[in-house]
């Protein structure tokens, strides 16, 4: 029979692509995992991974590259039995979901209202977190969905569902009230380089996506913070300038007047999942809830800066 368990292993390495990083991440010694690989050639009497000397990773061979995208469609359904298992034991109905630092402070604090208002047996756990940490958790089964976006250099996409969810509001350019560029006559986009540019891993990992050299190097930020009012806060203090699709006038900053092109960054949120696996009818219900309080969200916030504008 099958062990999962050295399926499991044997999975990870494949997405990975290295013993070293792929042992860390399992928690095991370099030994132990290629034990468990040769322990798989052996059971099927055949070879998974290419052992060809001068070889730098690991290449895997035809029935490797079959076994590793089969294998993928079986741990998820393993991973959703289990889950459902668990849902089983108890009487409670969980949903767990996550989202990053940004979403969070757009629609938690008017849909967790939603949450409270439900009835007692329904558990909701939310994970705020970076995107990487987002992933791991998918993953591992902690969480059944999340929205954001999926890392750069990820290699266990073949595992993933991403689906379109919505785009970010227009991006706004913050800085503290006495912030030198303010002074100034008329600004131009190369005079963002001379000063630190404040945003989230996830605004940093769009950007890279982005096929035009100058506003890349423009809008590149160069310190990146997974917590929106840190980012604020050191917006007020420093000359940094926050990238952010929030309004952050209340708190105290004040947005530069710089047009962005929408069209050069118009950044995606779509909801990630496991592929293969279809989401509960709570989760999908979430879902819809999570999509009006975006909606009425990125309304309110186009209709302020609209007069905002207007009255500039």
């Amino acid at each position: 029979m099958l062990d999962l368990h050295k399926l499991y292993q044997f999975h990870t390495l494949a997405s990975i692509g290295s013993y070293a990083k792929a042992a860390g991440v399992l928690n095991v010694t370099q030994p132990s995992l290629t034990r468990a690989v040769q322990a798989l050639e052996r059971q099927y009497d055949v070879r998974l991974i290419d052992r060809s000397r001068g070889r730098s990773g690991i290449q895997l061979t035809d029935a490797g590259l079959e076994l590793y995208a089969r294998a993928g469609q079986l741990l998820n359904e393993s991973d959703a039995i289990e889950r459902r298992l668990r849902d089983d034991a108890t009487s409670a109905e969980v949903l767990a979901f996550g989202c990053g630092p940004v979403l969070s402070t757009m629609l938690l604090h008017q849909i967790s209202a939603q949450f409270a208002e439900g009835p007692p047996d329904r558990r909701v756990r939310v994970l705020v977190a970076p995107a990487p940490a987002l992933l791991d958790s998918l993953l591992d089964g902690t969480i059944e969905f999340y929205l954001g976006h999926v890392p750069l250099g990820e290699r266990s996409t073949s595992r993933l569902r991403q689906r379109f969810f919505a785009r970010w509001p227009r991006i706004g350019l913050w800085v503290a009230r006495d912030h030198p560029l303010l002074s100034q006559p008329r600004i131009r986009f190369k005079d963002l380089t001379g000063f630190p540019r404040l945003s989230t891993t996830t605004w940093a990992n769009e950007m890279a996506m982005v096929a035009d050299d100058d506003t890349r190097a423009m809008l590149d930020s160069t310190i990146c913070i997974d917590d929106h009012p840190a980012l604020v806060n050191l917006a007020l203090n420093t000359d940094g300038i926050l990238i952010s699709v929030l309004d952050n006038s209340a708190a105290g900053l004040v947005e530069l007047p710089v047009p962005l092109d929408a069209d050069l960054i118009a950044v995606a949120i779509n909801v990630v999942s496991i592929r293969g696996i279809p989401l509960s009818p709570r989760a999908t219900q979430v879902l819809e809830e999570l999509r009006r309080t975006y909606g009425s969200a990125a309304s309110a916030a186009a209709i302020e800066r609209s007069a905002k504008d207007s009255a500039d």
